[in-house]
């Protein structure tokens, strides 16, 4: 449809799947009311094109766009549309927005393959979205408040923001730009992806579990000297993805288990090893440290030790001869690899000591100070 100031209501569009851009609603034009259609089985529900530079400042309001093979909506490039009350279900991606300056608002999304709401642009606000089973993916400054839901918990997506600690309870989180935040004790699951950090640095990710996503549990992209530790990646596509320009990080002490794949890199520079062992392959591109940046004492079937340690992977084949809880080979991951992948998953290799109000401290060989009584505690 090419003209302008069109009403396209009432609908029931079933079955284009001629080729891949194709929707069973097809936009070129601006200023229409795209409302109370029903769109099912075609390769796209409602697709707006970005030929001549036009689809802008339409309205696509109250559509159901179900088991399609694509995406339910696909805005692919205009800007300035209202995409709103809209159900996208059971398709690859639930919406997809290519261009900028979207308002997409109180639409509903649940099991979609991927995204429930995937934004390639910038400068979309999104407000009152409800994911079920999936969730949202923004590489870019966006607006996207707490009243988004993934799970029925708050997505947190904070952009250009220094210092400050995630609040519990996340169904998803985002940071764009941002540094020293702390992302810990979430329970990340069911979405697209678990946590996703972006042009960040100095980072802290620890003690999360992400698990069941449909993409990545952790994703990194263009972002470096972040610390991420002790988190469970389990039952997700890809456990960890470390995206292009992703560099300096320090990953240990995690767990990544039955994921389709453990871990994935593009184009980032990747290092598995240190300095002040002699018997490690060093890559001049890589500098990612896939292990403790210093010994740990830790205990290992009741005998007590003191190493560096590296990652659990489940699908790790190796030895370990000498018994103490790391493997005789590393853990190879293309070109680079984990010099000291645990045998068991990281927890087994720390006494947990039980405090008052039945609260469990992780011992980590420090000084706490409680209530103005120093407690020291340590691995027994």
């Amino acid at each position: 449809m090419r003209a302008d100031y069109v009403n396209i209501s009432g609908f029931t569009v079933e079955g284009e799947k001629d080729w891949y851009s194709t929707g069973g609603i097809y936009v070129v034009a601006e200023y229409c009311n795209i409302s109370n259609n029903k769109c099912t089985n075609n390769n796209n529900g409602i697709y707006l094109s970005k030929r001549y530079g036009r689809s802008y400042n339409n309205c696509i309001l109250n559509n159901i766009c179900t088991n399609n093979t694509k995406c339910g909506i696909w805005l692919a490039g205009p800007v300035g549309n209202n995409v709103s009350n809209n159900t996208c279900s059971n398709n690859e991606v639930g919406i997809l927005a290519w261009g900028d300056n979207n308002s997409i608002s109180n639409n509903k999304c649940s099991n979609n393959v991927y995204a429930g709401i995937h934004i390639s642009s910038s400068n979309n606000k999104l407000k009152g979205n409800v994911m079920v089973d999936n969730g949202i993916f923004s590489s870019f400054r966006n607006e996207i408040d707490t009243s988004n839901t993934v799970n029925g918990k708050p997505v947190y997506y904070w952009v250009n923001v220094n210092g400050g600690k995630i609040p519990e309870g996340a169904g998803q989180v985002i940071l764009v730009n941002c540094s020293n935040v702390t992302v810990e004790n979430q329970y990340l699951n069911n979405a697209y992806i678990g946590i996703e950090i972006v042009l960040s640095s100095n980072i802290t990710v620890k003690n999360n579990t992400c698990s069941s996503n449909s993409r990545f549990g952790i994703l990194l992209i263009w972002s470096s000297n972040n610390s991420i530790a002790n988190n469970i990646c389990s039952n997700n596509k890809v456990g960890i993805n470390l995206g292009e320009d992703s560099n300096n990080n320090s990953i240990y002490l995690n767990n990544f288990i039955n994921n389709t794949g453990n871990v994935y890199y593009c184009e980032s520079t990747d290092l598995w090893y240190s300095e002040n062992d002699t018997n490690n392959v060093y890559y001049s591109e890589s500098t990612n440290l896939w292990h403790s940046d210093e010994k740990i004492a830790y205990t290992y079937n009741e005998t007590r030790y003191t190493n560096y340690l590296g990652n659990y992977w489940d699908d790790y084949t190796g030895t370990d001869a000498d018994g103490n809880g790391i493997g005789d080979t590393p853990y190879n991951i293309d070109k680079d690899r984990d010099i000291y992948p645990l045998m068991e998953p990281w927890e087994n290799y720390f006494v947990m000591v039980e405090c008052q109000e039945n609260k469990l401290l992780t011992p980590i060989n420090t000084d706490e100070k409680i209530n103005n009584i120093k407690l020291k505690f340590s691995l027994v």
